[in-house]
């Protein structure tokens, strides 16, 4: 079975995520020392917060849900993951970019209240824009490849989907 390098594999996964009808870049932190097993935890429940509270009976029906792609980073330096969330807009039904951030600064606040250490930090949402055809944000997300740590799998397989309650990846664990 043949394997492309990382190089042919980012090459390939930046053509890819440049063609998705991406409305918005949403990036989260963790705490220091948050292992991975929380952060995900913690995001999937988040996710599954904004779908309630943006798509209401829409999604409880199955019938909406926010789609992305998400790119799994570790900050080695806290001991922790951060994430990377390209948010596609399919159906132009998400929310516009101040009330989708309000939005999500308030499902945030509410899990912060239930624990110090188990939250998440910060959050960070920006319009999706590509200047040029120079898939900057594409390249950026996609360094993983480049990173001596990294094996080709493990670069693979910190990209996932967002479902309608969680987010999957090739492997949950490294």
């Amino acid at each position: 079975m043949f394997t492309p390098s990382k190089t042919e594999t980012r090459e390939q996964v930046i053509d890819w995520l440049s063609t998705q009808p991406t409305a918005y870049h949403l990036t989260f932190s963790f705490p220091a020392l948050t292992n991975h097993h929380e952060t995900k935890k913690l995001l999937d429940l988040l996710i599954t917060h904004l779908n309630r509270r943006i798509y209401k009976g829409r999604y409880e029906k199955g019938l909406n849900y926010i789609e992305g792609i998400v790119i799994r980073e570790e900050t080695n330096s806290l001991g922790t993951d951060h994430y990377h969330i390209m948010i596609i807009d399919r159906s132009n039904s998400l929310p516009a970019f101040n009330r989708f951030n309000e939005i999500i600064e308030h499902q945030r606040h509410l899990f912060h209240g239930h624990s110090k250490k188990n939250h998440i930090k910060k959050f960070t949402l920006q319009e999706y824009y590509n200047d040029d055809d120079t898939n900057g944000l594409e390249i950026y997300l996609t360094k993983n490849f480049s990173a001596k740590s990294y094996s080709w799998l493990k670069a693979v397989d910190s990209i996932g989907v967002l479902t309608d309650n969680k987010i999957i990846f090739g492997r949950d664990f490294f």
